[in-house]
């Protein structure tokens, strides 16, 4: 028996992918070998929680810090300073707020309130890298999880932001409650995280990096508004970045080149286990989406909570 990370009942399976599928994709698309991460599992399955709605990989494999590393590397443009996420939360950031940005990366987003409106700034991150760049913005940066944080620093923030974060999270029962217990009364919880509407995973769920090691778990506005029934918080607001375009749509964007797309799309010269979106639904995507792009999510979908 399978158990829901956040509810601990139990969970119901919906899908079973090969794990030497998961090897063989990130091997031929970031040049990486992941089956150590996997020990002798053969089996990666997705669970989804009944409650929540949320959806999780067993086993539970989590990138180590030479994972991370592996990855920034591989991917140019992987961590921009700026996604569209930032834009959103920072309506929510007063002049005079106290925040806490959790998995902060090289500070971007730290760094442009400091700037804008001169409110108090922090962040936890555990990348030694970002941590260096972050140092060198002089902004207060901890290599810390925010379960330990929290500890420490009860109460003290007005807002707290994870981008991108809590997908990577095994446990994000204990990750959401740390963050929460780090707020004041009133305080806004945001969380960012890719956006994985059914329809979407259905037609990329061989994306390599939206699978173990890298990601743990799969959101949706749905499960992230569930939240509230296990969390004291309120929804503040929801909101799914519209996809701009056919590469937004059909590949994880993390993936920003042609050459991905073009993977993505031909599988004339892949074996079955390779081919990482059936051709006709891509084709007929491909052909008929500047027509219909508006209706179509993008790559993110935000959270704004309350604290109670």
């Amino acid at each position: 028996m399978v158990y829901s990370p956040l509810t601990g009942k139990p969970a119901t399976l919906v899908d079973q992918i090969p794990i030497q599928l998961v090897v063989d994709v990130y091997k031929k698309l970031v040049n990486l070998d992941v089956a150590p991460y996997f020990k002798q599992a053969t089996t990666l399955s997705v669970y989804r929680c009944d409650e929540t709605g949320y959806r999780f990989y067993e086993p539970a494999v989590m990138g180590d810090s030479d994972f991370y590393k592996h990855i920034g590397h591989a991917l140019g443009g992987y961590y921009p300073d700026w996604k569209w996420e930032n834009n959103f939360a920072a309506q929510y950031v007063g002049p005079t707020s106290s925040v806490l940005d959790i998995g902060c990366g090289n500070g971007g987003f730290l760094q442009t309130l400091q700037r804008r409106s001169g409110c108090a700034v922090m962040g936890l991150e555990f990348s030694e890298e970002a941590i260096s760049v972050c140092q060198q913005k002089g902004l207060a940066v901890f290599d810390q999880p925010i379960e330990t944080f929290a500890q420490e620093k009860p109460e003290c923030f007005d807002v707290v932001c994870a981008f991108q974060v809590v997908e990577h999270i095994a446990q994000p029962k204990l990750f959401i409650e740390a963050a929460l217990k780090t707020l004041k009364i009133g305080g806004k919880l945001v969380i960012g995280v890719p956006n994985n509407d059914p329809y979407l995973f259905e037609h990329g769920k061989y994306e390599p990096l939206n699978m173990p090691p890298h990601h743990c778990g799969l959101w949706n506005a749905d499960s992230l508004r569930e939240l509230t029934r296990l969390f004291a918080m309120s929804v503040v607001d929801i909101q799914q970045e519209k996809a701009k375009s056919t590469r937004d749509l059909l590949i994880y964007p993390y993936l920003h080149t042609k050459h991905r797309i073009e993977k993505l799309i031909h599988d004339g010269n892949s074996s079955a286990s390779l081919r990482l979106l059936d051709n006709r639904p891509a084709k007929l995507l491909l052909s008929l989406f500047n027509f219909t792009k508006n209706r179509h999510m993008g790559h993110t979908v935000v959270a704004v909570y309350e604290k109670q």
